[in-house]
């Protein structure tokens, strides 16, 4: 009998286990199709399908919590949906996070593991690599949220707030995360938002360059840390402009290639848009 149940626990563990690699495979094919940073809605929305699936065989996993908001938000970002239609998906993206987010703390530990624990803490209990994962996808579901909402909407639910305690629980449990991505979030919030009492007290210009000049330093190459490497400099210290426009001219240039061509294409594309005067420091 106990070797009958072995069995049956290893087929089911497979079974789970495969589920995942095809929503992953299906993800990779993400970009077939697409038009510059423009993709087709069906390649992704089988992603989304298969990470359900594989989310409703197991519940528990974190892994499968963040993959499925990263590619929730491909879709909401790159697949043409109108304003309205973003707004609404990123609602769904926003609600799902901070469910996922809450399921997580009871995973980890508790609340003040999960929100205040270090690294090691945090490995007690779970991977804390897949907790950076699902602190930073949450970030940006809010992040998206945001701009499609508008600035009224985003201060009521206090998105500034949220992004800043996300983006910094990231760096303290994985600084690697995505190349970057936690400095990247924060370099952008350090220089974009402005400083109102009790709302984005946490505020800090000088600290914008810093942090983006991190992501950089993680991944030179990664067009998404050189972007807003460049675009920080903009906002934040415009007499080095020419070393800006440099690195967005390069950006623009660049012809993009593999999976994550339309993520590319996109950065690409705003970068163009800054050379042309389209967006202000």
């Amino acid at each position: 009998m106990r070797i009958v149940l072995l069995i049956l626990l290893l087929a089911s563990s497979s079974a789970q286990a495969a589920s995942l690699a095809r929503a992953d495979s299906l993800y990779a094919l993400r970009s077939e199709g697409a038009e510059g940073d423009r993709a087709l809605r069906a390649p992704i929305a089988a992603a989304i399908a298969t990470y359900e699936e594989a989310a409703a065989e197991q519940p528990q996993s974190i892994e499968i919590k963040w993959k499925l908001l990263r590619a929730l938000f491909f879709e909401g970002q790159y697949t043409g949906y109108s304003r309205t239609e973003r707004q609404a998906w990123y609602a769904e993206a926003v609600d799902r996070a901070e469910e996922n987010l809450a399921e997580a703390a009871e995973l980890c530990g508790g609340s003040k593991t999960w929100e205040r624990g270090r690294r090691a803490q945090v490995a007690r209990h779970c991977d804390p690599d897949d907790a950076a994962q699902l602190y930073l996808w949450s970030a940006v579901a809010w992040a998206q949220w945001g701009r499609a909402s508008g600035p009224i909407d985003a201060v009521r639910r206090g998105m500034a707030a949220k992004l800043n305690d996300y983006a910094q629980r990231v760096i303290e449990l994985d600084p690697h995360c995505e190349q970057g991505g936690g400095q990247r979030l924060l370099a952008s919030l350090h220089a974009r938002l402005p400083k109102v009492p009790l709302i984005t007290s946490f505020v800090r210009r000088e600290q914008a360059i810093p942090l983006a000049t991190a992501a950089l330093e993680i991944d030179a190459n990664h067009p998404g840390n050189r972007y807003i490497y460049a675009t920080v400099l903009l906002r934040v210290d415009p007499e080095r402009h020419a070393e800006a426009e440099a690195v967005l001219r390069a950006l623009a240039e660049e012809e993009a290639s593999g999976p994550w061509r339309v993520e590319w294409h996109n950065l690409s594309r705003r970068a163009q848009r800054w050379l042309d005067g389209d967006y202000g420091p």
